[in-house]
């Protein structure tokens, strides 16, 4: 469920937008960290559209996951929904990896692709 939506054209630029969406669980937390993904997947008008994002909270925020999107025509088919998107509304958010950045004194070190 959507949390909250704020404009960010003033904070990250011209035709931006961040949504933060509730976890299941109040205590949950994403443990997705730089390099990772989710997608939202919603129904506009009777179409389904997915998006990919990555998230702009910290692995160890609790109960609340949020995005950084575009909202003009460059951000893909979904631009419709996360504009027409209010709080209260039903999304589908699912993790799907990425890159696993580990940041330790001796350098940054990934996996993935």
């Amino acid at each position: 469920i959507v949390r909250e939506v704020k404009n960010t054209d003033k904070v990250y630029g011209k035709n931006t937008r961040e949504l933060t969406v509730n976890l299941h669980g109040s205590l949950q937390h994403s443990g997705m960290k730089v390099g990772q993904f989710l997608s939202i997947k919603g129904t506009l008008d009777g179409d389904t559209l997915v998006g990919y994002f990555s998230p702009v909270t910290r692995p160890e925020d609790e109960g609340v996951i949020g995005i950084l999107c575009r909202t003009d025509l460059k951000g893909g088919p979904i631009v419709n929904l996360l504009q027409d998107i209010r709080p209260g509304d039903d999304l589908l958010v699912k993790a799907m990896g990425g890159l696993k950045l580990d940041i330790t004194n001796d350098g940054i070190f990934w996996q993935g692709r």
